[in-house]
C-alpha cells in the first residue's frame, strides 16, 4: 500500500554513494586505449627496472632541489641485466637475462597452469601492445617469467606461447631454477 507523498525512487544519501570527486580520476588519467593501467602499475615498474632507466629518473630527481631521492631497491644495485642466473626459453635456448638488452621489456612472473590473475595479466598484455604504435610495438619486449618451474617446463610454456598466440619476435617465455626465480622476484619487489 503506497503512502500519499511518498516516490518510488529514494535518492541515497551521501553517506551511500561513492565520492565523485574522486571517483574515476585515476583511470581516466592511465587510460589506454580503451583499458585501465591502473591495475598493472607494476608491469610499468618492471618495465623501468628491466631498461635501466631508475638509474635515469633517480639522477634526474637529484637535479631537483626538492626531490628526494630514494633508491629502486634497497636490498639491492644490482641490474637484472646483471645477474649471473640462466633461464631456458619455451624453445629450450639457454639464455642470460643480458641477452633481453637492447630494448624495453615489459615482465610479468606468472604461472601457466593459473586459471585466475594470470591469463588476466596475460590479456593485459597483449592490449598494452597492441595499444603501441607499430614502431614502439616492434622495440619492446614482453617477458613472462614461470614461478612454477616444477610445473611450467619449456615444453608447457611452448603450449602456454601456442594457446595465447604470442608472437616469438617480441615474446619471450622463461623458465629457471627455484632460487633464480626467487632471485628475480625480489630484484622485481615481486612478494
Amino acid at each position: 500500500m503506497k503512502r500519499k507523498g511518498t516516490s518510488k525512487f529514494q535518492p541515497p544519501s551521501s553517506r551511500e554513494m561513492p565520492s565523485s570527486k574522486h571517483q574515476g580520476s585515476h583511470d581516466e588519467f592511465w587510460s589506454v586505449g580503451g583499458w585501465s593501467v591502473s591495475g598493472c602499475w607494476w608491469l610499468v615498474v618492471g618495465a623501468l627496472l628491466m631498461i635501466g632507466l631508475t638509474g635515469c629518473l633517480s639522477t634526474h630527481a637529484a637535479s631537483s632541489c626538492c626531490a628526494k631521492v630514494e633508491p629502486a631497491a634497497s636490498f639491492s644495485d644490482k641490474s637484472l641485466y646483471q645477474t649471473d642466473s640462466k633461464w631456458t626459453t619455451d624453445v629450450g635456448k639457454q639464455i642470460k637475462l643480458a641477452e633481453l638488452k637492447g630494448r624495453p621489456q615489459v615482465v610479468v612472473m606468472f604461472f601457466a597452469s593459473c586459471q585466475y590473475a594470470c591469463p588476466i595479466l596475460v590479456h593485459d598484455l597483449q592490449k598494452i601492445e597492441a595499444a603501441l604504435k607499430p614502431e614502439l610495438r616492434a622495440r619492446a619486449g614482453f617477458t613472462l617469467v614461470t614461478i612454477d618451474p616444477r610445473r611450467d617446463t619449456p615444453e608447457a610454456l611452448a603450449n602456454f606461447r601456442a594457446t595465447r598466440v604470442l608472437p616469438a619476435e617480441t615474446w619471450t617465455l622463461l623458465h629457471g631454477e627455484s632460487d633464480d626465480i626467487l632471485e628475480l622476484a625480489a630484484l622485481l619487489g615481486v612478494k
